[in-house]
């Protein structure tokens, strides 16, 4: 997980969208959901498979 995290060189497009217009491409089989967005103040989570949550913070490169 931490290298999946941190590492580099690996890219796919991401983007968000409201939660209605989730309910329309879920099922696509091209989308892959891959998380949900919060409120900054409430941090950043990895949360696994059994919902256990897990702080991140980035750790990769800075490029400035």
């Amino acid at each position: 997980t931490t290298c999946a995290m941190n590492g580099g060189e690996d890219y796919e497009l991401l983007f968000t969208l409201t939660q209605s217009d989730f309910e329309r491409v879920r099922h696509h089989k091209d989308i892959v959901a891959i998380g949900i967005t919060r409120p900054a103040d409430q941090g950043v989570a990895l949360i696994s498979g059994s919902g256990q949550a897990y702080p991140i913070e980035a750790q990769g490169w800075r490029h400035f």
